[in-house]
């Protein structure tokens, strides 16, 4: 059993726990005064991180005002906001800018011809439909791209014909040469057609008269005429040739882009060359130890002449529109150039063909003024040599035309017009071939058009018909061959990396992986699928545009293709989906064909709704969907699924009674702009949103205005003075911290944490002595009041907007120079301040905190030592004085039982 202890003397009556107390309590002071300033340490810990916010605070308002484009910054204003918002960058020209909305940007979209009752009715027709995307012919020359890229100036000039009349003729707005063509032949008071070939536009005049010179003269001080190359034209003639717009120019090709060329280098090998000694190099022109890949055509000469090692040279032509490249070595093999696996190069330029003596010529790097150059069809590889074509009309009619010298289709269409027979020739409605139109009446023969070669059937046009037209097939469509490299593929965007599984009829499934395997052709490609161990049978398709898979298993199933991923590489080879049966090569088969087109199968059977299926299934251009008309009647709507006017669809059905027409054209969105009455400059863009570097503007347009519209560029110093006034605030938040940190009150003797310390001293010394003296090293300006801010009497900042924008209109570089400045600007000091202050290492706020950290550390260590030794003494007193009161108690007790003790007689019997 226990023994019972009582915190008071039970003899004494004494407290022992609260003697004990008092006694530890004397004992505990040093203890206590190590508390408190470990307490102190602590708080003023608090108050460094809260001063290290402080100074942070100023260093990070002051690097808004060491970016340059703080002081560089636009305000931008439209005269109408609701046709074109603006926006400018840092860089914007000041002025006032001149806006002209030409035209808004549109997507492509068709519709059915015929409308239904409903979307799940029977279409009642069968037939194929066929849709791509790019690949027109009718294209024409900007004027800001003639005369090596100085454009034509816009103003008017004036035309007399041959019978004296004349017109004045209003170019100002003119974008294109179809649009000076345009505007010249409907103008009114005389008749002259103006035509544009490769490189000139020509002018006709058709009075029949001659009683005057064809003649055409500026108006006013402009160099329209001049610039369109029809300055002195004064003839007694009826036909007069202007000057070439693009005439050959050396410095002028050398800066022609490569991707105005369709060229791609890529990260491998762009370039095979086989010399005719019999040896071979490949050159890697974009390796990525060099600073800088070519870009122009000037530097993809310089760049491969660097890497020939002197077997063979690349140069202009003598009318520098070419790339000549020459073997310098001698032998019996043949020089040929040949695409790598980095870019499809010789095919771009087309020297992927038989040499010459020696040479191989690249395309020309200047395109027609009209139509398309034949050397562009073909998907890009030309057109072979034309020669001369055979033509009959149904009345039994003939002539011969020589196209030897056509360098455009519209040459082509131009001279079979100019054939002396009754034909219409022109472009399709699709604008991908020729459409030739026997107006002859006649029907005792045949509609005929022939060559003794291949002129007729490389141009599409060959015929020997009953019918009055004939719709040639599409001459721009990507053909591709074994060598086609695969980047030049869907519409020139390649097909980048990936996967695809081929699952044939009997269910056995392959795998081709463009990422692993190393497949750069079409005929690579090819050979990778026919090496799988499925029973299906790849090769060029009888288009000659792509691809085509066929079943070989006879199994149960379909042929299948389908993407692994995003990719989307069996898509855009337009391999994707299943099989029908198609009839290729006079054989009934079933089959997947790829290539540059989409097409789809419809029976009599099919609905709007499952042609629209089919069509979003595996379509690649457009997407479908059912509208109704104002008549409740429902038809197809296909809708290109890419912008402007790079994304117009051809479309052609096989069916009439399931015709396609355009319900808007593809379109780009063009402005015009010119700053201050200078140069009208015409810029376009697929969604409406132009970037303009050379103004700096961003402009959106969102509807057409008949008035040219204003915008306004000017200095908008409101970003600097935010950006000053947040500098001078975040300060002052760091002087009012500083001062409850440091204050004395002499009534009461209470000081501030921080008071007197050498830190507090130090951030009011460095951030005193730049705001108020002076700034070397800054440029000009030399202090901060001289941009406006400075310290006062209560050692604040304070900022005097007005002199910052004075001293921004008197000498913004000099200003920007002052805050920006690298290492000795204003900001630039004022951060290596901060830096010294509270930067991350051995800063002086940094260290303090620090060493309070340590401080702190050893106190605690002592307190807690102290306290042991505190208990042990308690522990001791206790024993101590619980040992006393034992002692007195048994003293006590002794004292009792002594007390208890009483004295004895002894006597003796004396009774005897």
């Amino acid at each position: 059993m226990g023994r019972l202890q009582s915190s008071v003397g039970l003899v004494t009556g004494t407290n022992i726990n609260s003697t004990v107390d008092q006694l530890i309590a004397l004992s505990a002071q040093s203890r206590d005064r190590l508390q408190a300033k470990i307490s102190q340490f602590g708080q003023q810990q608090t108050a460094l991180a809260e001063l290290t916010a402080s100074v942070i605070g100023v260093q990070i308002a002051g690097k808004q005002l060491s970016n340059a484009d703080v002081f560089h910054a636009r305000t931008a204003t439209s005269s109408n906001a609701d046709a074109i918002s603006v926006k400018a960058a840092s860089n914007a020209g000041t002025g006032t800018y001149e806006i002209r909305t030409l035209q808004v940007a549109a997507t492509h979209t068709a519709r059915s011809e015929r409308g239904f009752a409903s979307s799940q009715t029977p279409l009642g027709v069968s037939g194929n439909l066929e849709i791509s995307s790019g690949g027109f012919l009718e294209q024409t020359t900007s004027l800001s791209e003639l005369n090596q890229g100085r454009g034509v100036q816009r103003g008017s000039i004036r035309i007399t014909d041959r019978a004296g009349k004349t017109a004045d003729i209003d170019l100002s707005g003119a974008r294109t040469i179809d649009d000076v063509i345009e505007t010249i032949n409907t103008a009114s008071g005389i008749r002259v057609r103006a035509t544009a070939d490769a490189d000139r536009i020509s002018l006709q005049d058709l009075t029949g008269e001659t009683a005057s010179n064809l003649r055409v003269d500026e108006l006013g001080q402009g160099e329209t005429a001049a610039d369109l190359g029809l300055y002195g034209i004064d003839v007694a003639a009826n036909e007069a040739h202007g000057a070439d717009l693009n005439p050959p120019n050396a410095a002028a090709a050398r800066l022609t882009p490569l991707a105005k060329l369709g060229v791609k280098l890529g990260a491998s090998t762009d370039l095979k060359v086989t010399l005719s000694d019999g040896s071979s190099l490949s050159l890697n022109l974009d390796p990525s130890s060099e600073d800088s890949a070519p870009t122009t055509v000037g530097e993809l000469i310089d760049a491969i002449n660097a890497k020939a090692s002197g077997k063979f040279s690349a140069s202009l032509s003598a009318e520098s529109d070419r790339i000549v490249f020459q073997d310098l070595t001698s032998g019996s093999d043949t020089f040929s150039l040949a695409d790598g696996a980095g870019a499809a190069l010789a095919s771009a330029l087309r020297v992927d063909g038989d040499a010459v003596g020696g040479q191989l010529t690249s395309r020309s790097f200047i395109k027609p003024l009209r139509g398309t150059s034949l050397e562009d069809l073909g998907g890009g590889r030309g057109l072979q040599t034309l020669t001369t074509l055979e033509l009959q009309t149904r009345d039994g009619a003939t002539a011969s035309v020589d196209l030897s010298q056509a360098k455009t289709i519209q040459q082509v269409a131009d001279k079979i017009n100019a054939s002396g027979l009754r034909l219409n020739a022109k472009l399709d409605d699709s604008g991908t071939g020729l459409r030739i139109r026997d107006l002859s009446g006649g029907s005792a023969a045949n509609f005929k058009i022939e060559s003794s070669d291949s002129t007729a059937t490389t141009l599409g046009i060959a015929s020997d018909t009953e019918d009055t037209i004939v719709d040639g097939r599409s001459l721009n469509r990507q053909f591709v061959d074994r060598a086609t490299n695969l980047t030049s593929l869907n519409q020139s965007a390649g097909l980048g990396t990936g996967s695809f599984t081929i699952t044939d009829s009997a269910g056995v499934s392959g795998a081709v992986n463009l990422g692993i395997s190393q497949i750069s052709t079409v005929g690579e490609l090819i050979d990778g699928i026919n090496a799988l161990a499925i029973n299906v049978e790849a090769k060029i398709n009888e288009r000659g545009d792509g691809i085509q898979l066929v079943d070989k298993a006879n199994g149960s199933g379909t042929l299948e293709v389908v993407d692994f991923g995003t990719a989307g590489i069996a898509k855009s080879l337009g391999i994707a989906g299943s099989a029908t049966s198609q009839t290729i090569g006079g054989e009934s088969v079933s089959a997947i064909v790829g290539g540059e087109l989409d097409s789809f199968a419809f029976a009599a059977t099919d609905t709007l709704e499952s042609v629209v299926a089919k069509i979003n299934e595996t379509g690649r251009f457009a997407t479908a969907s059912i509208v109704t008309d104002d008549n409740g009647l429902a038809r197809l709507q296909l809708q290109s699924k890419r912008a402007g006017q790079a994304g117009r669809l051809s479309i052609d059905s096989s069916s009439p009674g399931f015709a396609i027409g355009t319900a808007s054209r593809g379109q780009d969105a063009q402005i015009s702009i010119s700053v201050d009455n200078g140069p009208e400059r015409f810029l376009s863009a697929v969604d409406g949103v132009f970037t303009d570097e050379t103004s700096g503007l961003t402009l959106t347009l969102k509807q057409l205005s008949d008035d040219p519209l204003t915008v306004r560029v000017s200095k908008n110093p409101d970003s600097v003075t935010k950006a000053a006034q947040t500098l001078v605030d975040q300060y002052n938040k760091l002087v009012d911290k500083l001062t409850s940190l440091t204050f004395f009150n002499a009534a009461n003797q209470e000081v501030g944490l921080l008071f007197g310390t050498s830190e507090a001293l130090r951030i009011n010394l460095n951030y005193g002595k730049l705001l108020s003296g002076q700034v070397g090293g800054a440029g000009s300006i030399k202090s901060f009041a001289s941009v406006g801010i400075r310290l006062n009497d209560q050692g604040k900042l304070t900022l005097d907007t007005d002199k910052l924008v004075s001293a921004i209109e008197r000498d913004s570089n000099a200003v920007t120079e002052f805050f920006t400045k690298d290492d000795t600007g204003a900001i630039a000091q004022l951060d290596k301040i901060a830096d010294q202050i509270a930067g991350p290492n051995t800063s002086l706020l940094i260290n303090r905190t620090e060493t309070l950290g340590l401080n702190i550390q050893r106190g605690n260590d002592r307190v807690a030592a102290m306290n042991k030794r505190l208990d042990s003494e308690r522990t001791r007193l206790l024993k101590s004085y619980y040992a006393s009161e034992a002692a007195i108690a048994k003293l006590q007790s002794n004292q009792t039982a002594l007390d208890s003790i009483q004295s004895m007689s002894f006597f003796s019997d004396t009774s005897s």
